[in-house]
Parts: C-alpha cells; structure tokens; sequence
C-alpha cells in the first residue's frame, strides 16, 4: 500500500469476515491447538467429571446424579474462568500478529495471555458484570455496552494500556460502528450457531452407535471452534476499527492490510 493509499472510512462487515477466515485458515494448527488446550479441554474435563460415576438411567442408560453433575459444571467453569480469556488473549495476539504481516508462534501467544493474566481477568469481569446488568435494564443497555467494549481486550493486549483505560479506548474506537459491529456479530453467530447444531444433531443421531467420550470430544471440539472464531472476529474488529478511526502511519497501514 503506497502512503497515498485512500483510507476506508466506514467499518466493512465483508472485509471483517475475510480477515477473520483468513487468519483462522492460514495457521489452522495454531488456532485449533490454542483453542483446544484452553477451552476445548476443559469442557471435556467437565463432562468426564460428570459422568465419572454415572448411575443407571430410567432407559438403562447411565446419567450423572445431580450431585456429580453440579460438581462437573462447577470445576468447568472455574478452569473457563481462567482459560477462557487466556485463549481470548492468546488468540488475539495471533490474529493482530498475522494482520500486521508476521508469523504468529504457539509459544509466544501462549506466553503473552500468561503474562496479561490479571488484567484480562479484570476486563473480562467488568465486560461480563456491565453486559450482564445492562441486559436486566430491558436488554438494549447490555447490548450497546458489550459492542462498546468488544475490543477492549485487543486493546489491552496490543496497546498495553490498563483495565478501565482499554475499555474506554474501545468505546472511542466503536463510536459510530456500533450498528455494524452489531450485525457483523449476529450474522456470525447465527452462522456458527446453525453449524453447530446441525454438527450437534448429527453426533445425537449417532449417540446410540457412538461411545459417550466420542461424543463428548466432537461436542468439546465443535464448542472449541466456535468460540475462537469469535475471539479472531473481536481481534479483525479491533483492527478494522483502528484503520478507519486513526488510519496510523502509512508503514503500519501497510503491515495490516498485507
């Protein structure tokens, strides 16, 4: 791109989507080890706890009592507490590394979210706690706040600026994109939603033929993809919205758009 190059001046849902396939195709093994260790595994973890001592079922089957299966869905999400915006951060590390032109390494984005623990716990929290007491308010309130804040977490993983100071900066970067983000991220979760269930009613028809930890590794593994294409889509936000908000130097606008 030529330092004359013409800035795009609206946030493009298409160019979004491309960049966030992209990404995911070009290191596959990366993105699927990423969110197979930090998000696939520990569901699996939960439903092999909670089935771990399973009881015969009214159809002869075996189900988990109701004490296994709060002691499952308990230690699943305490490990999601801390593994999820590991592979939140690990993931946008990857996506901002590949639109800037370098090879992301599993290590290094491992590494990163490691080191940026504390304060993408803290993001994650305020994000959840601001989205969650908006949606009681009649739901519109939580909606805008959560595509107010849907790149704070890229923020604070490549500007390194602090808790409150990357949600801030998200906001100023998602002001006038809000619609857009919106539909960028219904369609996309409408789509990976449809996938989902059509690749989930298929391993239920085969449930009765297939053994119970197939079953649960396809559904871990299907649960795995989905959330880190949303992770990758928050990261391509971030930088589609940096492009059109501040555009940057020309060298840097190049690196993106490589």
């Amino acid at each position: 791109m030529s330092e004359t190059a013409t800035l795009p001046e609206k946030f493009q849902i298409g160019r979004v989507f491309g960049r966030t396939f992209a990404v995911a195709g070009r290191h596959l093994g990366l993105f699927l080890g990423l969110a197979l260790l930090l998000y696939g595994l520990p569901i699996l973890v939960g439903d092999l706890l909670t089935g771990a001592s399973a009881v015969p079922g009214p159809s002869g089957q075996t189900q988990a009592s109701g004490m296994e299966a709060a002691v499952g869905a308990l230690v699943t999400f305490v490990i999601l507490l801390v593994s999820g915006p590991l592979l939140q951060a690990s993931l946008v590390r990857a996506t901002i590394e590949d639109l800037h032109g370098r090879k992301p390494r599993f290590g290094q984005c491992l590494g990163a979210a490691f080191s940026l623990i504390l304060p993408i716990l803290a993001i994650s929290f305020l994000v959840w706690l601001g989205t969650f007491v908006g949606l009681i308010l009649l739901i519109v309130p939580g909606v805008i706040l959560w595509l107010g804040w849907v790149a704070a977490v890229p923020v604070r993983v490549q500007e390194g600026l602090g808790v409150l100071a990357s949600m801030k900066r998200s906001r100023a970067l998602a002001k006038g994109s809000k619609w857009r983000i919106f539909w960028l991220f219904l369609i996309l979760i409408l789509a990976l939603a449809v996938l989902q269930g059509l690749l989930g009613l298929l391993a239920y028809l085969t449930a009765a033929v297939a053994p119970g930890l197939l079953v649960s590794i396809v559904s871990a593994l299907l649960q795995s993809v989905v959330t880190g294409v949303i992770v990758i889509a928050s990261a391509a936000t971030y930088v589609e919205l940096r492009a059109i908000k501040e555009g940057g130097s020309a060298q840097e606008l190049a690196e993106i758009f490589a």
